[in-house]
């Protein structure tokens, strides 16, 4: 879902709280005048200054008012679970980077649900990070923290290995190694160990 369609909702929801809210203070001074109304009658009806009939008609005025309350209340609580879903919606549409940085590559689109793959690569603080394949044997005598040197173009900058995959891929038996490099200003990476 667009985030401008899960904030077009958040507000709606918010618009409609704020008018079942409103609808509830009606509702509660219908049922004080009903209320009051009704005590008045009580006491007109011990003077026999009303009939019974008038009495009652009052008296389901007031347990109409109570009951329009109690509809006013029930939705409110409606509408705030709503609300309460449009929020959780807005926070899922969010999507919010680990650190500051450049972002390298974008696999999302706009309006298309995720999954379990990266939605966007960042350079974190201007970092760069080199991906690259070892074989098992090579990935066996690595370890995370382990200087390196590699080489870009003609260029040889440093780097240290941030983290190494726990799979291998069946076909090749390489798996990825990322390192963390010194920056450097073009982005095609040779790696030499």
């Amino acid at each position: 879902m667009e985030a401008s369609n899960v904030q077009s909702q958040l507000r709606q929801n918010d618009a409609n709280l704020q008018r079942a809210k409103a609808n509830l203070t009606s509702q509660q001074s219908a049922l004080t005048e009903a209320e009051a109304t009704l005590k008045r009658y009580q006491t007109l009806m011990k003077s026999d200054a009303i009939s019974r009939q008038e009495l009652e008609q009052q008296q389901a005025k007031a347990r109409a008012a109570r009951a329009a309350v109690q509809a006013a209340n029930a939705e409110i609580a409606q509408v705030q679970a709503q609300l309460d879903d449009s929020r959780h919606q807005c926070k899922k549409a969010e999507v919010l980077a680990p650190a500051d940085g450049t972002i390298t590559q974008r696999s999302a689109e706009v309006g298309n649900l995720t999954d379990n793959n990266a939605l966007f690569h960042l350079a974190r603080n201007g970092e760069l990070e080199a991906t690259v394949e070892a074989s098992a044997e090579e990935l066996s005598l690595l370890k995370t923290g382990l200087q390196t040197e590699v080489q870009v173009l003609d260029q040889t900058t440093s780097g240290q290995i941030r983290l190494l995959s726990s799979q291998i891929d069946q076909t090749s038996r390489t798996g990825k190694v990322r390192i963390q490099l010194l920056k450097i200003s073009n982005s095609s990476i040779l790696v030499a160990w």
